[in-house]
């Protein structure tokens, strides 16, 4: 598939169309799944006091996540000391999912650029109240507000360890063609992030043809858009498992008529 300045307004607003169908689905998904990764039952009064919850293991539970956040903040950019103090507050609703957007360096004819891209498949999951946008924005401030940096990691540390926990629904998330998975990105360290999309996902524009976009829109930002050839070859489980099935049957007997 050629990327051209003239084909990429139409494979933009495809591949928009398909962002959208895919996050819905995939917002649906999480909601059904809410039970296996609540706060509550992992960690019990650990993190929300006055709860019914108080699974036998909340404590073991609770000092692994603590460890996670350590490690968290243990890298740079975002080294610092983190403590997490028992009865911590974390925020529990259905996860919102935003499109990971990551810097790449382009060369125009007046040299390297900085330019902003968006994954618009690859998904970013994080409770409604920890926009991973502003997540962005802490970590490339030099001194961010404390509680509220605090705050997103460990959130964010929650999520993926929550998340993470939850064998059955990463399995069945792979299962139906959406692989949970924790990622690592320069931006933040060795903060996890947890992302979510389709197998096939979406490639960059050549630089050529960034460089044309960002200057006619004034905009330093792009969207990468689906990846044909990847997309073709996206495994189907259900028909997999017919052909594995009924291998040889379709042409040794009456069926095939």
């Amino acid at each position: 598939m050629q990327i051209t300045l003239d084909t990429f307004p139409d494979l933009r607003d495809a591949t928009r169309a398909l962002a959208a169908s895919v996050s819905a689905t995939i917002t649906s998904y999480l909601e059904m799944t809410k039970p296996h990764y609540r706060p509550p039952a992992v960690f019990g009064t650990f993190v929300a006091a006055g709860q019914k919850d108080s699974p036998r293991d909340a404590k073991a539970n609770f000092e692994q996540f603590k460890e996670a956040v350590t490690q968290a903040v243990s890298v740079v950019p975002l080294t610092r000391k983190l403590t997490v103090p028992d009865g911590v507050e974390i925020s529990f609703g259905t996860p919102t999912l935003e499109s990971l957007v990551y810097t790449a360096m382009i060369e125009t004819k007046s040299g390297p650029k900085a330019v902003s891209v968006s994954k618009p498949l690859l998904l970013v999951i994080s409770e409604p109240a920890y926009p991973f946008k502003r997540l962005m924005e802490l970590a490339q401030m030099k001194n961010p507000p404390a509680d509220e940096f605090n705050a997103y990691v460990i959130h964010y540390t929650a999520v993926n360890f929550l998340l993470m926990r939850a064998k059955s629904v990463i399995e069945f998330s792979s299962a139906i063609g959406f692989p949970i998975a924790t990622i690592r990105l320069p931006e933040f360290g060795a903060l996890p992030i947890t992302v979510v999309g389709p197998k096939a996902g979406t490639v960059r524009p050549p630089d050529s043809v960034i460089a044309q976009v960002i200057r006619n829109s004034g905009s330093d930002s792009i969207e990468e858009i689906f990846d044909a050839e990847s997309w073709k070859s996206v495994p189907n489980p259900m028909l997999e498992l017919f052909h594995s099935m009924t291998a040889g049957l379709l042409e040794n007997t009456s069926i095939a008529a």
